[in-house]
C-alpha cells in the first residue's frame, strides 16, 4: 500500500481551498457589484473558506480531501445569486454572463499570481540551498511556499479551463447561453444531451486539459521569469 504523505495532502487541499474560495467569492463579488443582494444575504462576500465548506461539506470538504490523498484535490461549490435582482441598467443576460465568467477569470488571475510567486521562491530556494541548512526554519518556509504555489498554479488553471467548458452546470454554459439566443440550435443540442456530454467530460477532460495546462503553466513561468528579480 502506498504511504500517505500528510504534507502533500495538506498542501494540495490548501491550494484547492484557496482556489475554490477565490472562485466563489468572485461570483459573489460580481453579483453584488451588479446590485444583486443575494450573496450578502448568505454571507458570501467574506473571503472565508469555512463558509464554503459548511455550505458544501461534500464538494468542498470530503471529495477534495480524498482527491488530495490520491495526488490532487478537486471538488465543487456554488454561490447563491439571482441575476433578476441586479441593477436595471444591466440586462439579465448581461448579469448572467458577467457573474458566470467572474469565477474562471478569478482562477486565471490567481494562476498568474501563483506563477510569479513560484518563480520568485524558486530563485530564493536555489540561493538558500547553496548556503543554507535544509533543517533551517526559513528553508522549510520557502519550500512550503514553493510547493503551495506549484499546486496552486495547476489547480487554478484546471478550475479556470474546466469551468469554461460550455456544458451545464459549468460556468461556460452560462456564458454561452447568455451570449446566444435561448433557442439557438447549439444551446438546444447541449441541453438535450447534457448528461452524455457531462459524463464524457468527467471521463476525458483530464486527458484533454493536461497538455493545455502544462503548456500554459510553462508559458506563465517563462513570462514571470523575465519579471522576477532572481
Amino acid at each position: 500500500m502506498q504511504d500517505i504523505n500528510i504534507y502533500q495532502i495538506l498542501i494540495s487541499y490548501s491550494a484547492f481551498l484557496i482556489a475554490i474560495t477565490f472562485h466563489e467569492y468572485a461570483h459573489a463579488w460580481m453579483a453584488n457589484r451588479l446590485g444583486d443582494p443575494t450573496p450578502a444575504k448568505y454571507n458570501r462576500l467574506e473571503f472565508n473558506p469555512i463558509t464554503i465548506i459548511k455550505a458544501h461539506p461534500f464538494g468542498a470538504g470530503l471529495v477534495p480531501l480524498i482527491g488530495a490523498i490520491n495526488g490532487i484535490a478537486l471538488g465543487w461549490a456554488s454561490t447563491p445569486v439571482n441575476p433578476y435582482l441586479v441593477n436595471r441598467k444591466y440586462s439579465i443576460r448581461q448579469a448572467e454572463r458577467l457573474i458566470s465568467i467572474a469565477g474562471p477569470m478569478s482562477n486565471l488571475i490567481l494562476a498568474v499570481i501563483s506563477s510569479f510567486i513560484l518563480v520568485v521562491v524558486s530563485g530564493l530556494y536555489m540561493r538558500y540551498l547553496q548556503g543554507g541548512n535544509a533543517d533551517d526554519v526559513m528553508f522549510i518556509l520557502i519550500s512550503t511556499i514553493y510547493d503551495l504555489s506549484r499546486f496552486s498554479l495547476s489547480i487554478n488553471l484546471l478550475l479556470s479551463f474546466f469551468n469554461m467548458i460550455p456544458i451545464p452546470p459549468l460556468d461556460g454554459f452560462s456564458v454561452l447561453s447568455s451570449s446566444l439566443d435561448r433557442n439557438h440550435p447549439l444551446i438546444r443540442l447541449i441541453i438535450q444531451y447534457q448528461q452524455v456530454f457531462f459524463i464524457f467530460i468527467l471521463l476525458f477532460a483530464g486527458r484533454m486539459l493536461h497538455p493545455i495546462i502544462s503548456n500554459v503553466s510553462m508559458m506563465l513561468i517563462e513570462l514571470m521569469g523575465h519579471l522576477s528579480p532572481f
